[in-house]
């Protein structure tokens, strides 16, 4: 699994916490809050509800393990970079490269790549349909809005659709 910007807005929300409990700062507190309010409406409020109630001071050990197990990039034998959002160049709006591979738009590219790799695989910015970008391809087809979602055989680059429900 690879982790993106949702995961991330809940692992700045503990660590902000955390911060906050240690220093008696209350805008850290109050930042920490704001963040998981954020990963809340982004589609936190799901996984909120089926793993029980919980906060930015309390999210639960495991749950923080498994995302903390999560890698930012993976690339595959026949030489794909699979990341959430973009490739690892640092753009300055995002102030690291971390923060762009989680955050970073198509829009924002065309983003160069390292020379032993052939292409790209990304979610994060739904398309509708799975959309090549220049060596890039974006496989994200909004899910939780649309019931439709795309996977990718990394070994053929064919994208097969399933289709579902939305989320509630």
């Amino acid at each position: 699994l690879l982790r993106g910007n949702h995961e991330n807005m809940l692992l700045r929300a503990s660590t902000l916490d955390s911060q906050a409990q240690e220093s008696g700062d209350i805008r850290l507190l109050s930042a920490a809050r704001e963040e998981f309010l954020n990963w809340q409406r982004n589609g936190g409020n799901t996984l909120f509800r089926e793993y029980g109630l919980f906060g930015p001071g309390n999210i639960p050990d495991e749950l923080l393990e498994f995302i903390g197990r999560m890698q930012l990039s993976v690339t595959t034998p026949n030489h794909y970079l699979c990341t959430h959002a973009a490739p690892p160049v640092t753009l300055e709006r995002y102030g690291s490269e971390e923060m762009t591979m989680m955050w970073a738009r198509p829009n924002e590219g065309p983003f160069a790549l390292e020379l032993e790799l052939i292409g790209s695989l990304h979610g994060h910015t739904p398309l509708g349909v799975p959309t090549w970008v220049g060596q890039h391809l974006y496989i994200d087809t909004g899910a939780v809005f649309s019931g439709q979602l795309c996977t990718v055989d990394t070994d053929t680059l064919e994208t097969v659709i399933l289709r579902g429900s939305p989320v509630p």
